[in-house]
């Protein structure tokens, strides 16, 4: 089957293969969209259209339109549709398991989930996201926030209402819209009209015209034409309504007149005295204030929770019902209580009330279903302690089981069989991955899955325990394994279709190389993502190759390029651990140093030589001439200084950079930053660093001519600073 992946996440476009019936190894880099892939395949197999939502490009998230995520499916004659998939990674992980002192939170989630409780969980999944939807989508309360914020922040700070707050300084000095002296009585229509600020507006009006005065006109809008008795008018217009306090004055008190239907009649009648009384503010009155404004800030924290209410997932219904409960409204005993309030408020508990009945409802299903729990767990419970045995963890499970529920617990072979508290900081990282590993795979037993997706599931083990996972989910057990016959006849995973999808070279390695025998029918591919173009390139056994091999092969194939033929050489004598004269030449000249070094420790040759830096030495003409000759086997008319005249010359090595494969670009660009002060990163830095020498990981590598196994960003990076981008 292939799969074509496009605008998901960091893929642009992409196609894989899948065969079904078998293991179908996908490896690649950190970085590739390894987890992309296997969230792209679910949602659009299972039709999941809010994970769907999750792929959009990152380049697109935040924009209105652009091409939208899409996984297509072309099958084979032999081709299986793909609607239900399993994918084990970190959200499997934390979802199900490692809850304190239990190994499993809900035993009932990993082993009697069954594709019919799916669908059930599914249509309540549904129920129980459109009645939050409906609360958090009600208009009513999101307006009612905001004008609860407002107050709340006009109030400044602190819980009282201090001198800095702007309510303090609003009113202070009275309230100058309550009493408008006689001078400007004639424009009392315009300062008091405080729809979409139209009084602020005004002031500002008339304050600006002052510019527009001269001796010989006057204002032709104005009632007076004496001129000077106008532009004092103004002048008094701007001294006694400063626009900066007439503006938060207006918004204060269009805020007391949103609020005040959502109080009661006697916070209603303080805050129409602060409306219409032009007195300075009292300790009675500012007491008051404070009091309403406390009670709106204690509002404002429950409405806040109540908008904040979101699905909870089906395993966590005890949680959903009590998390329900705790979000009913109560204002009794406090200022808001008016009547547009009480109306929310009973709207609002209405709509909590139907999320309460049907959790509890969903609640019931569930332990209804719950009861099915013990006897599977049992029977499965004697398979897990086999493979632990196997895999040499001294840890058992135990499940104990009440209320419909049922739990599987951690107890230590090392301590008398006592149960293991906190478990997921007892656990090592590598021993929650198999725990989980296992409990996954009775979870696709049961479940029966058209796809299985590992994401980098055994990276984290150590040979003998990856070998033991390996063993137990893919490979038939023998009639004299231990345990055999508590066992099933088939390896769980083998003969079903699964993509394991791994950064972990050993782990190809093994299956393909090491063990393939064993693992006939698997197939290996390496995945590389290039500015958003994902490809695959077939892994087979013979594509495994000696690091000397490899080495060797480069250094024969490199001979119009000696530079080239110099890193590798280099490389060459450090596997083979011959660190002596030749190595050292071709490390001195790598690093551009003007005459060959080497690292000595033996006084009787160091004699009088000074060190250039601590235990390094410039090399005397007898070790020249030993280096020169070994490395000559390899590299005709090698000569130390031609080549560090090659390579001081920064065109000499673009040219031989803009030849090279990526991995020998990266090589390349090395010896081109030494000397230099370059604007590249830590990262970078690093990466250079560490693929310049060998790679000790195995015995046995994939040939980077062939798979392109440095990462995009590494080498644009490396185009950028050599301007070749």
């Amino acid at each position: 089957m292939n799969i074509t992946i496009e605008n998901c996440n960091n893929i642009d476009k992409g196609a894989i293969e899948i065969e079904p019936g078998c293991l179908n190894i996908k490896y690649a880099n950190n970085g590739t969209g390894k987890s992309t892939i296997a969230k792209a395949i679910r949602a659009f197999a299972t039709q999941d259209v809010d994970e769907q939502k999750l792929l959009t490009p990152y380049h697109l998230i935040g924009k209105r339109s652009g091409p939208k995520p899409n996984v297509s499916f072309s099958k084979n004659t032999n081709d299986i549709d793909i609607h239900n998939v399993e994918i084990f990674d970190d959200r499997y992980v934390n979802q199900f398991l490692f809850k304190k002192d239990i190994l499993i939170n809900d035993a009932f989630s990993i082993f009697v989930k069954t594709p019919e409780y799916d669908e059930n969980m599914k249509k309540i999944s549904t129920q129980l996201q459109q009645i939050t939807q409906d609360i958090q989508n009600n208009k009513k309360l999101e307006s009612i926030i905001r004008l609860f914020e407002n107050f709340r922040d006009k109030g400044g700070r602190g819980k009282e209402i201090g001198d800095k707050a702007k309510i303090y300084k609003a009113f202070n000095t009275g309230n100058m819209l309550a009493n408008i002296a006689p001078q400007f009585k004639e424009y009392e229509n315009f300062l008091q009209n405080r729809t979409d600020f139209s009084n602020v507006k005004w002031v500002k009006w008339a304050s600006d015209g002052q510019s527009f005065f001269s001796t010989d006109h006057t204002c032709p809008l104005c009632r007076s034409k004496d001129q000077q008795q106008n532009l004092k008018t103004i002048e008094d217009i701007s001294s006694s309504f400063p626009q900066d306090t007439l503006e938060e004055l207006t918004e204060i008190l269009n805020i007391f007149e949103e609020i005040k239907d959502y109080l009661d009649e006697n916070s209603q009648i303080y805050l129409k005295r602060l409306a219409t009384e032009a007195n300075a503010l009292d300790k009675d009155i500012l007491t008051k204030l404070s009091s309403i404004r406390t009670d709106v800030i204690k509002g404002l924290e429950s409405l806040t929770k109540v908008k904040s209410l979101t699905p909870s997932s089906i395993e966590d219904i005890d949680n959903l019902i009590r998390d329900v409960q705790s979000k009913k409204i109560n204002f009794a005993g406090t200022a808001l209580n008016g009547n547009l309030m009480n109306e929310i408020v009973k709207e609002i508990n209405s709509q909590l009330d139907e999320v309460y009945n049907n959790a509890k409802s969903i609640k019931e299903d569930i332990d209804q279903q719950k009861q099915l729990v013990q006897n599977t767990v049992e029977t499965n419970k004697r398979n897990i302690n086999a493979f632990l045995r196997n895999a040499g963890y001294n840890y058992q499970v135990e499940i104990e089981q009440s209320n419909g529920n049922a739990n599987i617990y951690l107890k230590s072979l090392n301590n008398a069989g006592t149960a293991v508290k906190e478990v997921r900081d007892h656990l090592s990282y590598g021993e929650r991955n198999a725990f989980a590993m296992v409990l996954f795979m009775y979870s696709a037993i049961r479940n029966n899955p058209d796809l299985i997706i590992l994401d980098d599931p055994i990276s984290s083990f150590d040979g003998n325990k990856k070998f033991a996972l390996l063993n137990m989910m893919f490979l038939s057990s023998q009639k004299n394994d231990p345990g055999a016959g508590l066992q099933l006849q088939h390896a769980p995973l083998e003969n079903k279709t699964v993509l394991l999808l791994t950064h972990d070279f050993t782990t190809v390695l093994d299956i393909v190389h090491t063990l393939y025998q064993s693992f006939k029918t698997a197939k290996a591919h390496f995945l590389s993502n290039r500015s958003g173009i994902l490809e695959e390139k077939k892994i087979t056994k013979e594509d495994f190759t000696s690091g000397l091999t490899i080495i060797d092969n480069r250094i024969a194939d490199s001979k119009d390029a000696s530079i080239i033929q110099a890193i590798y050489l280099r490389r060459r004598y450090d596997f083979i651990g011959d660190k002596k004269e030749a190595y050292n030449m071709l490390s001195s000249l790598l690093h551009k140093r003007n005459a060959p070094t080497i690292r000595l420790n033996d006084k009787e040759k160091i004699g009088d030589r000074v060190p250039i830096q601590e235990n390094l030495y410039e090399m005397n003409q007898s070790e020249i001439a030993i280096a020169e000759e070994s490395i000559q086997k390899f590299i005709k008319n090698f000569n130390y200084q031609t080549e560090l005249a090659f390579i001081n010359n920064d065109e000499n090595l673009l040219a031989v950079y803009q030849k090279a494969c990526k991995y020998e670009k990266v090589l390349i660009f090395r010896i081109f930053k030494q000397g230099k002060t370059l604007n590249s990163s830590n990262v970078l830095e690093k990466y250079i660093n560490e693929i310049f020498h060998i790679e000790n990981d195995s015995i046995y590598q994939l040939d980077p001519i062939k798979f392109d196994t440095v990462p995009q960003y590494i080498i644009e990076e490396c185009n950028r600073i050599m301007g070749q981008s």
